[in-house]
């Protein structure tokens, strides 16, 4: 697996760091999930949602690497990450608690 994603990663130049990110990314998961963890403010709620980010990957499969662009697809991706939250948090199921974050 790691012999043909290493292939992957040389052929589409895909930068490294990305994947590198989700492995702190699955452990918060575990960790958070486990304790019911509630993040400290909105910089560190912030940080995970850019851990989880791989839609960057998928810019870069398709040679879309400019600043503008990934720099938007972040922005967007971490949006998505913070509406699937939203319903759980309100539930009071979420690992997470960013209502406090949330307009009214």
């Amino acid at each position: 697996m790691f012999v043909a994603l290493s292939r992957q990663i040389q052929a589409f130049q895909l930068p490294t760091q990305l994947l590198h990110d989700l492995v702190p990314a699955f452990e918060q998961d575990i960790s958070c999930t486990a304790q019911v963890h509630r993040y400290a403010d909105e910089a560190e709620l912030l940080d995970y949602c850019r851990l989880l980010a791989v839609e960057a990957s998928l810019l870069h499969l398709y040679k879309i690497n400019d600043q503008a662009s990934l720099a938007h697809s972040d922005h967007i991706c971490g949006a998505l990450q913070l509406i699937n939250f939203y319903p759980a948090d309100l539930s009071g199921i979420s690992p997470i608690n960013i209502s406090p974050w949330m307009p009214a």
